[in-house]
Order: structure tokens, then sequence, then C-alpha cells
């Protein structure tokens, strides 16, 4: 059993260190494809100067040239340097900004997963009532509500009108609640969804059925056994989650003023910055790929059920 799950391993890094070769070469070609010069916006740049910086940033080479010695750097970890920030190392401003980025979406992951199962396991035991009506209805608002709008209204509601909450700062764990919850409210409402219909399927079926008829206590029965097997389909969904977390914090750092890279990363696209554009694809998608990977292995965690067996899951 080691060799098949180590076997697995090595089959799902060398898959996704493909799918993570396919984007980044799309994300080169589409770059270039773009009409245009990341220079010719500096209105008093001179042509001279102009040619020293393509030289630099080695932009008067062939596309071919560029693309492998950009993949040659890439394999050193090198991931350039910036052609618009102050701060060139595109490394260092990975290592500054993605601690924050990570602080702030695993704090909308858990608040989301914490209160969308709490909201869809209350809404199945009370399938309904009015318990699953507040919570559907919450869901609903979770998903019809954009983050950028949410972000402005916990802005007016608890920034402004009651001051309870910093904003535009960064420093302590009060900095961290309103982005936090403008990114969390929209995966909330999925899971609790998802939970919700996944646990009444559940509580239909033969085996609690039986445990209630032991003379097990219901809570009991739904903690133990029920809810354990309605939380396949939400760590199925984890990896997606985790992406919409992740593609939503370039939205709510901006608003927020977060030192995060997702307001790197959309600079780097209004200001043509090929260097830190690239550098974003890579970051986010090793971050997503190794999402995928973790709910993968959760699932033999989740349910003892689920193993290798013959090199397949």
């Amino acid at each position: 059993m080691p060799s098949l799950v180590l076997l697995y391993l090595v089959q799902r890094l060398l898959s996704s260190l493909l799918t993570l070769w396919v984007i980044i070469t799309l994300t080169f070609v589409l770059m270039h494809a773009i009409p245009g010069d990341p220079f010719l916006t500096e209105a008093r740049i001179s042509p001279q100067a102009t040619a020293n910086l393509r030289a630099f940033y080695g932009l008067d080479q062939p596309l071919p040239v560029q693309y492998v010695r950009y993949l040659g750097h890439l394999i050193r970890l090198d991931l350039g340097r910036s052609m618009r920030s102050e701060v060139r190392d595109i490394n260092q401003m990975i290592a500054d900004g993605l601690p924050v980025s990570a602080l702030l979406g695993i704090e909308a992951l858990a608040i989301a997963l914490a209160a969308g199962v709490t909201l869809g396991v209350l809404a199945a035991l009370r399938h309904n009532r009015a318990v699953d009506h507040l919570s559907m209805a919450t869901a609903v608002v979770g998903i019809s509500v954009p983050s950028f709008l949410l972000a402005t209204l916990l802005i007016a509601l608890f920034a402004v009108h009651v001051p309870l909450f910093p904003v535009s700062a960064w420093g302590s764990w009060r900095h961290t609640v309103l982005p936090a919850f403008s990114l969390a409210l929209g995966p909330l409402a999925y899971v609790a969804r998802l939970t919700r219909s996944s646990m009444l399927e559940e509580l239909r079926q033969d085996y609690v059925k039986a445990a209630l008829a032991r003379g097990l206590g219901r809570w009991r029965v739904v903690t133990t056994h029920a809810l354990r097997n309605a939380l396949l389909p939400v760590v199925t969904v984890l990896g997606p989650l985790s992406a919409a977390v992740l593609t939503g914090s370039f939205i709510i750092e901006n608003i927020f003023a977060v030192p995060g890279i997702g307001k790197i990363f959309v600079l780097s696209i209004s200001d043509r910055d090929y260097p830190l554009i690239l550098a974003g694809a890579v970051v986010y998608s090793a971050l997503l790929l190794a999402a995928n990977l973790a709910v993968d292995l959760a699932y033999g965690l989740v349910d003892p059920r689920i193993r290798l067996h013959g090199g397949r899951s």
C-alpha cells in the first residue's frame, strides 16, 4: 500500500507539473500577442532608453528565445525582475505579500467551512422549518451578492456608522475581519447548500435508520455517521472554493488596501509588467494545483472506504 500511495503521488505531481507548464506557455503566448509595448506608455522616455530597457529585459530577443530563457530561470525558482515596481525582485515581492494573502484566504475558508457546514446541517435536521428557510435565505444572499458589493456594505456598517473594525490598514486581527467575511460569504453559501442537500440524502439512508432503531442518540448518529459521509461533496469542491477565494482576493485586497499579492498582480496587468504577469500565473496556478492535490488526498481521511487499489483511487 505505501508503494501504491507513492506511485499515485508521483503520477499526480507529474500531471500537475504538466498542467502548470501548459498554463505558463499559454500565458506567455497570450501576453505577447496583445498589441503594444510596456515601455511606450512612458511619454518622456527616449528611443535609446526604450531600446536599452528592452535589451535589459530580453524583449529584443525572438519569442522562442525569451520563452526558453524564462523557463530556465523558472526551473531555478527565479521569477525575474519587475518592470514597474520599486521592489524589482519578484521573489521578494512574493515573499512579502504571499503570507498576507494566505492568512486572509485561510481565514475566509475557515469561516466559510465552519459556518456553511453548520448552517447546512441545521437546515437538513430542521427541514422545511424556520431554521431551514433562514439558512437557505442566507445562502441565496451569499450567492447573489458580489464580494466587492458586500465589502462596501461591511465598510459602511462596521467601519463608518459603527466603527468597530478598521479599514485600509493591516497589522492586527481586527484588520482581517471585514476582508475575510467579504471573501467568505460566497463560499459559505455554496457550502451550506451543498451540505444541506448531501445531509438530507444521508439521513434517508438505511444505515441511519438502523442506528436510530438500535437506540443511538440522534446527534451521535448525525455527527459520527451521517455528517462524515455528507462531507465528501464538500471536500470535493474545496479546490474550486480555494480558487474562488484566491481570485476574489484580487478585488478585496484592493478595496481594503491589504498588502498581499492580489493587488500586485492586478496592477501588473494594467502596467503590462510581463515578468510580474507570468509570476502571477505561476504562483496562483501552483497554489490551486496543490489545493486540488490536497483535496484528493483528503478523501481517504474523510471516508476510510476510499483507498488506492491497483494504482487507482
